[in-house]
Order: C-alpha cells, then structure tokens, then sequence
C-alpha cells in the first residue's frame, strides 16, 4: 500500500480522533466557546481541529515519503523524527501564556492523537487482503 493511502488513513484516524478530544474538552469547558486561537484571529472551532490534524497527518507522510527515498531504515528513521518532533511541539501551546493549563494539556493530547495516527498509519498498519473462506 502507498504512502498516500496509508495517509488518508492516518488523516482519518486524528480527525476523528482529535474530533472526540474536542468534544469532551469543549463539553467540560476545558475549551471555552469564545476561545480563540492565537495568530489565526479565528476560534478553535471542529473544523480548525479537524484540518490542522489533518495538515499534521499529510505533513508527517511527505516527510516519510522523503525519508523512505533517501534511508535505508525509513520506518525506524522517520519514528525517530516523528517523536522527536512530537517533543519539539508540545512547546507550542506552553508558549502562549493565555491558555490554562488544562487547555494546554488538551492541545497536547491532540498532537499526541495525530503523532500516533500518523506513525501507525505509515509504520505499522498493513492493508493485506482479506483472507477469503472458499467453499
């Protein structure tokens, strides 16, 4: 299977799975309805959830699909620099003194559900075909 489907996979997996943090983040006031992310003037709404998750995913699998061209251990190199990226974006929400701390926790939780969609999707998942009883 293709880097490109196993993508679409991956895409799938941190949508939803992301899509799920959000709505148990919003619904216990975690993300508040008038919050609004900082350098995008726009509120952290599913949809935003949704297609940075989705960017994160199609991000991770260009950087595969160029690690896999140039090693000759891509699984293992690019699960490296996915973790080590992983670490590096947890910074990200730590560096906005407005969040609260449960909201930071939140938005680190969500890098953590596309970091392993991500690496399960490129790395792990494998899309045999079924085994087909025959009479």
């Amino acid at each position: 299977m293709g880097v490109v489907k196993r993508a679409l996979v991956g895409a799938l997996i941190a949508a939803i799975g992301n899509s799920i943090v959000y709505v148990i983040a919003y619904v216990s006031g975690i993300i508040p309805w008038n919050m609004l992310s900082p350098g995008r003037g726009v509120s952290i709404t599913p949809r935003l959830v949704i297609l940075v998750s989705i960017g994160g995913v199609l991000g991770g699998a260009l950087l595969y699909g160029i690690i896999k061209r140039l090693s000759a251990d891509p699984v293992q190199r690019f699960r490296l620099l996915a973790f080590l990226i992983l670490i590096v974006s947890f910074s990200a929400p730590l560096a906005i003194d407005t969040f609260t701390r449960p909201l930071t926790i939140v938005l680190d939780i969500m890098h953590v559900v596309v970091y392993a969609g991500t690496v399960w999707a490129l790395t792990v998942w494998s899309a045999q075909e079924p085994v087909r009883a025959s009479a």
